[in-house]
């Protein structure tokens, strides 16, 4: 590896979002767009040839199409191939525009509805897909292979003391090889919350104090009890603390996160304004992925788990449905988006839930696996890929 840090945001690009579209084989393959790119941001390692990070790139000889992503997937890479074409692009949309077949995949639809993501590596639309972790892509002479596959988890077999000085020690040394790579500034996002707060204090231990901490707020002049906290968490380390948010046009807000999110996720409004600040500065930032995930206390968590011992993966299914419709459901409207837009395709929907889950059966928590490699992959993965990519 030539560098320690390779750097190449891609979210800001608008119509110059890289891409690659071939309509042919042989020697009348016709190609458009970029021949090879690097999209996300890769760090060193201690195996040089397995990089870590957020990333995906691709390489055509004339002949032969390669492409990989990093190995947990974080950086959606999505693959077209329909009639002797074939087409990358970490944007849905720049696909689309270039002509790809926008004939929906309505069960992956459905599924959304009920989740608020995607699983596996499907999209809105059936010929299209995206790479999986690790995934590794070769087209020729017409024909295209894909390999790579989410890694199920085995007992590790630790104490609980063991466990808990490994989750401190594993993200230290994550942190150790960032501050040892950037000499920049740094801006870390404060929700409040556990990850947030866990990185900007291992930071402080390292001796690298953040030039700021960013804390979204929507609302209103009344601060909320996450920006009350993270506030709190700032002042008494002695960071500068940006607030962002206020009053701003919501509904511009979420529909800007879903086109930002590549039509694969619900999530992320709120988060818009840590978008616009990042957009023109030139800051590294760091974000938690999975922890809560990894984490979650509480009888929330055990009721999962003991589903998760069970054999049926039909009512496992049902069960994440539900969660989601209760999060998303109001007084008015109690059955979450299902019930309103596909609600004839509900045992389509929750059999392909259930044979993801399936998956994870012989994974010490079946529910976190599925959780982890699904919507932390599909769903959360975009904060650090396209909320925050332009950083």
């Amino acid at each position: 590896m030539q560098s320690q840090h390779i750097s190449q945001p891609w979210i800001n690009e608008g119509t110059d979002t890289p891409f690659i579209f071939i309509t042919g084989a042989g020697g009348t393959a016709a190609a458009k767009g970029k021949h090879s790119a690097f999209l996300g941001h890769m760090l060193a390692g201690h195996d040089e040839a397995k990089p870590l990070g957020a990333f995906g790139k691709w390489s055509w000889d004339g002949s032969t199409l390669t492409a990989e992503v990093d190995s947990f997937g974080q950086l959606s890479l999505f693959v077209y191939s329909r009639d002797g074409q074939v087409a990358l692009s970490p944007s849905i949309l720049q696909l689309l525009a270039q002509g790809a077949d926008p004939t929906p995949d309505d069960v992956a639809i459905a599924i959304f509805h009920r989740i608020g993501c995607f699983i596996d590596q499907d999209t809105p639309f059936a010929h299209i897909k995206v790479l999986p972790p690790g995934g590794k892509l070769r087209w020729s002479e017409g024909k295209l292979s894909v390999s790579g596959n989410q890694r199920v988890a085995k007992t590790a077999g630790l104490t609980r003391d063991q466990a808990v000085e490994a989750i401190i020690e594993i993200p230290r040394a994550t942190i150790r090889r960032f501050t040892q790579q950037w000499e920049g500034k740094v801006a870390m996002p404060l929700s409040g919350g556990r990850d947030s707060r866990h990185i900007l204090l291992e930071l402080l231990h390292q001796g690298r104090k953040p030039d700021a901490c960013l804390t979204f707020h929507n609302g209103g002049d009344a601060l909320n009890d996450e920006a009350l906290a993270a506030r709190a968490i700032a002042e008494r380390v002695g960071v500068r603390h940006l607030l962002l948010g206020h009053p701003r046009p919501w509904f511009r807000d979420v529909t800007r996160a879903l086109l930002t999110g590549q039509l694969c996720s619900d999530e992320h409004g709120q988060m818009m304004p840590l978008h616009d600040f990042l957009a023109d500065q030139d800051y590294a930032v760091l974000d938690g992925i999975g922890g809560d995930i990894l984490t979650t206390p509480g009888d929330v968590r055990s009721n999962y788990f003991e589903l998760s011992q069970g054999t049926d993966d039909i009512l496992k299914a049902r069960k994440v449905a539900e969660g989601h419709a209760m999060v998303i459901s109001s007084a008015e409207h109690t059955g979450g988006a299902a019930a309103l837009y596909s609600p004839d395709l509900e045992e389509a929907a929750l059999d392909r839930i259930a044979s993801a889950i399936a998956e994870f059966q012989d994974a010490p928590d079946p529910f976190q696996g599925f959780l982890f490699w699904n919507r932390t992959r599909r769903e959360i993965a975009f904060v650090s890929t396209t909320i925050m990519g332009g950083a």
